[in-house]
């Protein structure tokens, strides 16, 4: 018997009933945890608010104050800090950056110069050509008399 089948010989439910009960409990033992985590207060974040001519400024573990505005902190999440915790980490992204930069450039670089080598060529062709018809024009064409 697999497994499903064996919890549902043994509690007498079907699969969906057991699958209903399981994420049921789950989610209570979320929701126990989050009002446990309210209840003890050196688990909530710590509140740096205080008053400026009347207004609530600061953050707390809820909200950012501005004066009258009341932002939430989840916002603090969606902004673009790139901060890193760790000096030599921020120092080696740097280099590798840099290195990025300079490959992309060398890139370039050698693009253009392709670009400016086929470029000479056809100047050169056309220059020739040039050349080769005030040549041809110079000269008397033959009579076609041996």
């Amino acid at each position: 018997m697999t497994p499903r089948e064996m919890a549902a010989a043994a509690t007498g439910k079907s699969q969906q009933e057991l699958a209903d009960s399981v994420v049921a409990r789950v989610v209570q033992g979320y929701l126990d945890a989050l009002a446990a985590e309210r209840l003890d207060p050196s688990k909530r974040p710590p509140s740096w608010v205080t008053q400026l001519g009347g207004q609530k400024v600061g953050l707390d573990g809820q909200w950012i104050y501005l004066g009258p505005i009341k932002l939430p902190t989840a916002l603090l999440g969606l902004l673009p800090i790139n901060l890193q915790g760790n000096p030599t980490q921020a120092e080696m992204n740097k280099r590798f950056s840099a290195m990025r930069e300079d490959l992309f450039f060398a890139a370039r670089r050698a693009a253009t110069l392709e670009e400016f080598k086929k470029n000479v060529a056809e100047i050169r062709k056309q220059k020739q050509y040039e050349y080769d018809l005030r040549k041809a024009q110079r000269t008397l064409p033959d009579s076609g008399r041996p």
